[in-house]
């Protein structure tokens, strides 16, 4: 079959190269069944672990479709006449052992006394046995060899190998040897070399015909000086876990196991005299350099989402690199210099320069310091599946609440909550759920920000939508309790809600006669916290407060008109025993006398 009718292209060649394939598929047919031979695609590592097969990540369909092929096209079944003899078995256990096959397959278990090691390359005349033209005497395999590959192994073992010991374990050896087994510069260039051979080329193809990328959407990426580029856990998804960052690109990596990559990832970075994920310290992060790198980000500034994919949202133009897992691929000191110059990192490529020198071209963001806006870029994108919508970028769907640069309060029918539920979705994208028939904050959730379409499709009254996941919950019934008998606990009754300055809602409700005003605060840098900000008022008389946690793990600061202390676990409906050294579910705020007010801050570690 021609590319040309294979591909449906007609612009493809007409024909197919003439060479004879490298390894001939032999009699498949012969050898399996079509259903086994699609297991055996889907997971060759599963029959054979050595690894010399990899897995191509094939689907169920595919494999089936490939099995299918070759066992049409790859010599018919052969059927064994009748069963075999004492005779027919007795000569092939003297031919097993003859032709040492115990060596690869392994069938020691059968009692069968095998040929000794084989002679060390040292000490191997490559002239004789199995690297000959002729193959002499029964015991050496016929492997079949052209004569350009007898003559490579032949100068290899004569002239290359004897050199190959005062170099083992450099990295640059190790890496070297692994480029070589796996055939790594069949599909990537490592320093000038390798590649795919020419008439190979048309068969590599983007996912979709519409991307416009030439041939940096159909090549596997250049492998030199990767290991300062990429990160070492990176590398090792890639190698082990099939991890992918160019949705566009069509050609797959193959898998040959991580037992037999152990290792491997860190000699891209040890080849380049570096540690395994970074040499160099990122910036100290916080919601505020977030929020300017998500300016940065967006369609007035940078307009990166214009090429590269964020979550779900498809590129507005030309198809780029997923930018969600940016900071967990990227090595920050490769960053740091390539978003200064990205044609001397990557000579060709379609990123733009937003400089000159450190001098950036948007001016009026951190005083045009393109180091600092570097930065800023590097702690928005660190936030990873959890970054918020780039500034500009539209939902699809007219329903999809976007938060811009200040916070969105919204009444809506929400999930765990109700029909009384209040949602505040934040910029820095840790969004709250707040119940307003229980007066009570009960979870909070990362990513997008709501679907409306619950109460503005149709007829509405229908549950809407939080768009991420769930990364908190706060534990059932009230924060507070009043009353030290723990079994007659009041719930607080709402009084509704105001926004101060910066748009943050102030939930008001009342308790037993006393006031009580939360505030929700959520940062996702430096670390990933809900800071809910309590003052009570009209507290005169009273001894104690309780204030119950989501977790042992929870801090009380800032406390004001009182003295916080942990307290343990539940002993019965109206008891609390103190557990000394050990944080407790709940603390207990003994009252100032005479105080009337008390306020504090409860911070709680969101995973």
């Amino acid at each position: 079959v021609s590319p040309a009718e294979l591909l449906d292209d007609p612009y493809s060649p007409n024909e197919l190269p003439a060479e004879t394939p490298f390894r001939p598929f032999g009699a498949i047919a012969g050898k399996w069944r079509p259903a086994a031979l699609s297991a055996f695609l889907r997971d060759p590592l599963e029959s054979y672990p050595d690894g010399r097969m990899p897995s191509l990540n094939l689907s169920e369909e595919e494999a089936d479709a490939i099995a299918n092929y070759l066992s049409a096209h790859f010599g018919p079944a052969r059927d064994l006449e009748g069963a075999a003899t004492e005779e027919e078995l007795a000569l092939g256990r003297k031919l097993f052992v003859a032709r040492d096959c115990g060596g690869c397959h392994g069938l020691e278990s059968a009692g069968l006394t095998l040929l000794p090691a084989a002679v060390p390359f040292a000490g191997l005349d490559a002239s004789k046995a199995c690297l000959s033209e002729s193959v002499e005497g029964a015991k050496s395999p016929r492997y079949d060899l052209d004569a350009a590959t007898r003559a490579a192994l032949v100068g290899f073992i004569a002239n290359e190998l004897p050199k190959t010991s005062a170099d083992e374990g450099l990295p640059s050896h190790e890496l070297a040897r692994a480029f070589e087994r796996h055939a790594c510069r069949a599909c990537h260039i490592v320093d000038s070399a390798g590649g795919p051979p020419d008439d190979a080329k048309v068969y590599f193809w983007t996912a979709e015909e519409e991307t416009d990328l030439g041939d940096e959407g159909r090549f596997p990426p250049n492998l030199s000086g990767v290991g300062h580029k990429l990160t070492t856990s990176w590398m090792r998804e890639v190698l082990t876990n099939a991890g992918t960052a160019r949705p566009y690109m069509a050609t797959r990596m193959p898998q040959f196991g991580s037992d037999h990559l152990d290792g491997l990832a860190e000699l891209f970075a040890a080849q380049e005299g570096l540690r395994p994920d970074s040499d160099v310290a990122p910036p100290v992060m916080n919601d505020e350099l977030v929020m300017t790198g998500r300016e940065l980000m967006g369609l007035d500034k940078m307009a990166c989402v214009t090429c590269h994919v964020y979550k779900d949202f498809p590129p507005l133009s030309t198809d780029g690199p997923d930018m969600t897992a940016f900071a967990e691929r990227l090595r920050y000191e490769w960053w740091r210099g390539y978003i200064h110059d990205p044609q001397r990192y990557k000579p060709g490529t379609r990123m733009p320069t937003f400089g000159t020198g450190n001098v950036s071209s948007f001016k009026d963001v951190l005083d045009g310091d393109l180091t600092r806006q570097a930065d800023a870029l590097w702690a928005y994108m660190n936030l990873g599946d959890f970054m918020p919508v780039p500034e500009g970028l539209e939902a699809d769907s007219e329903m999809i609440i976007a938060v811009g640069d200040r916070p969105v309060v919204m009444r809506a029918f929400l999930p765990e909550v109700g029909a009384r539920g209040i949602a505040v979705g934040n910029p820095n994208g840790l969004h709250y759920a707040y119940d307003a028939e229980r007066a009570r904050l009960v979870h909070a959730w990362t990513g997008e920000f709501l679907d409306a379409a619950g109460s503005w499709a149709g007829r509405g009254g229908s549950e809407n939508d939080e768009l991420g996941d769930v990364v908190w919950r706060a534990l059932p019934g009230p924060a507070i309790w009043l009353n030290t008998d723990f079994s007659q606990q009041a719930t607080p009754e709402f009084r509704g809600y105001a926004l101060d300055r910066d748009g943050s809602p102030v939930f008001y409700s009342d308790l037993d006669g006393v006031r009580i005003e939360e505030q929700i605060i959520t940062s996702m840098q430096p670390e990933r916290t809900i800071r809910r900000h309590f003052r009570l008022t009209g507290l005169s008389g009273r001894e104690m407060v309780f204030v119950r946690v989501a977790t042992d793990a929870t801090r009380m600061v800032e406390v004001a008109g009182g003295n916080a202390m942990q307290w343990g676990e539940l002993v019965d409906a109206q008891t609390f025993e103190p557990v000394e050294d050990l944080p407790g579910m709940t603390w207990a705020i003994e009252l100032d006398a005479d105080t009337d007010q008390l306020a504090f801050v409860m911070v709680e570690d969101v995973q």
